[in-house]
């Protein structure tokens, strides 16, 4: 079990940076064992020790970065976001007028980022504000911003969920930092004792810093996945999930996930589901989705199908609430490819094949989700 024995061990740097004052994050990215084979040119970066940070996690979901979400929903945001860059690289100086703008701008956060700390902020550049440790905190404040009633919507569950493990996080580092270390690992415990026993059940060669991250992210899944269902529950086994389908043999996620939207439009077979697209006019990128292009998409194996080609492909399915179910189990199938993809590129020594690192996540799944009906059933 040396590949978990302390979270000392491996590179130091999965270490939090301080090197800058200002940072786009505050940890360094994973330095994987091997590049990840589907999703290679992703920097996989955290948001604290325990938890993938929102950039990563929103580029494998939707293939576009944090920044790139901003510039299409918020696009004077993200100018201002991109001035201020430059100006913290000392790029551009600050005028008056643009220190205004960015007042103006934030003012709707001052809860979280008080006028006087921005003021400092932007007359000190190496001034390091007060505000919210969590890049998913600031994530949850961007959402609720525009105004709208997002209490109950996946993105908000999501960030509120992440935020939390975070400030785990951070209790375990405050800890460390005042020498407390009895404490911190009396606390790590508590949170991560039973999944490295799990872990060191399936993959004893899985690297401790990859251990959070994936089982944690696993948990998070698990919460979607129960509070999502819109099935009653009293009438079924409580302990029945709709994402584990997605994990079973003989397919990949996102072959799995094919295979649903064949059955909710009616189609035996990728091949009776090419043909309703033809019929529909479905097209990616203005081409018509060829047979070819969804066993493409199906293996898996050189590419992940793109959140773009889903409303096309959805053409087929007639029924709205099946294409709503559909969509969110598409970012679901996304997720769990790339769970898949790191934990092969995060063993140490010999990486399992797709197949092993596939069964691993399902069996450590299966006992996450339920652990959560377990909670909700008592």
């Amino acid at each position: 079990m040396s590949a978990m024995a302390s979270p000392s061990e491996g590179s130091k740097s999965n270490h939090p940076s301080r090197s800058t004052a200002i940072s786009l994050h505050q940890y360094r990215p994973l330095q994987l064992e091997r590049p990840l084979t589907l999703f290679g040119e992703l920097s996989v970066t955290m948001s604290s020790a325990l938890a993938l940070g929102p950039d990563t996690v929103l580029r494998v979901v939707t293939g576009e970065s944090l920044l790139s979400s901003i510039r299409k929903q918020q696009p004077s945001l993200h100018d201002s976001l991109r001035k201020l860059l430059y100006v913290a690289q000392e790029k551009h100086s600050l005028s008056p007028g643009f220190k205004n703008l960015i007042l103006s701008q934030f003012a709707k956060f001052e809860t979280a980022f008080p006028r006087e700390e921005i003021e400092k902020a932007l007359s000190d550049p190496g001034y390091v504000m007060q505000g919210p440790r969590s890049p998913w905190e600031l994530s949850l404040l961007g959402l609720q911003s525009n105004g709208k009633d997002r209490a109950g919507d996946i993105c908000t569950r999501v960030c509120e969920w992440m935020a939390a493990c975070d400030q785990h996080g951070f209790y375990i580092e405050d800890l460390m930092r005042e020498g407390d270390q009895h404490g911190a690992t009396a606390h790590l415990l508590a949170l991560m004792e039973s999944a490295h026993e799990s872990w060191k059940r399936l993959n004893p060669q899985l690297a401790m810093y990859a251990l959070a991250p994936i089982d944690i992210s696993l948990k998070v899944l698990a919460r979607l996945d129960w509070e999502l269902s819109t099935v009653d529950r009293s009438l079924r086994d409580p302990t029945a999930s709709q994402l584990v389908g997605l994990l079973r043999p003989k397919a990949r996620p996102l072959g799995h996930w094919l295979k649903e939207t064949c059955r909710m439009s009616g189609c035996k077979n990728l091949g009776e589901l090419t043909k309703a697209l033809l019929r529909a006019n479905a097209a990616y990128r203005g081409d018509q989705i060829s047979h070819a292009r969804l066993k493409k998409w199906a293996r898996s194996k050189e590419v992940v199908m793109p959140l773009g080609a889903v409303v096309p492909a959805l053409l087929a399915v007639s029924a709205t609430h099946s294409r709503d179910a559909l969509l969110n189990l598409f970012g679901a199938a996304r997720f769990l490819t790339f769970l898949c993809d790191l934990l092969r590129s995060s063993t140490v020594g010999l990486a399992p094949t797709w197949e092993e690192a596939q069964s691993q996540i399902e069996s450590r799944y299966t006992e996450v989700y339920r652990l959560q009906a377990a909670q909700a059933f008592p």
